[in-house]
């Protein structure tokens, strides 16, 4: 329900990609509830209320009992996103939103994708030559050496 909620009143954007932002903002500051409100968010004291979590210490022109209105807040929320783009909020500075994206524009919480898997290479021995010993990281940095040296001749 909360999802559906942002998505339903997301639809102030312009379909060109910016309602899915719009819902997955809305999700990420709100979790979707209309009545969410934050006195002091992160340590800092402010006073954001409703869906898009509008700041009534910054945006003062706006009603702020009415915020807690779906539609109000989202007709707010877009007047924010005029005058400053999406970089108002900072679930989307952090990049919290991108959890919420999903390709549908229903701010359903997807999972990040897999992490690339981490590539072992053998082990590189010591080599002892004479006295010396020759530790696998000097060893290591010898062959980058080698091969970028080969890589330059050619």
């Amino acid at each position: 329900m909360a999802a559906s909620l942002c998505e339903q009143y997301a639809t102030v954007w312009p379909d060109d990609g910016s309602r899915q932002i719009a819902s997955a903002i809305c999700t990420a500051e709100s979790g979707g509830n209309p009545q969410a409100h934050c006195a002091s968010c992160a340590g800092v004291p402010e006073d954001s209320r409703g869906l898009w979590q509008i700041n009534t210490r910054a945006w003062t022109n706006f009603d702020p009992n009415a915020l807690f209105d779906p539609a109000y807040n989202a007709q707010a929320a877009f007047t924010v996103y005029q005058q400053q783009g999406w970089r108002a909020w900072s679930t989307y500075s952090g990049g919290k939103y991108l959890a919420y994206m999903d390709g549908g524009g229903d701010g359903s919480l997807v999972a990040p994708p897999a992490p690339a898997p981490i590539v072992s290479l053998p082990a590189i021995p010591s080599i002892t030559i004479g006295r010396t010993t020759v530790p696998p990281e000097v060893l290591a940095g010898a062959a980058v050496v080698a091969a970028l040296y080969l890589m330059l001749r050619s």
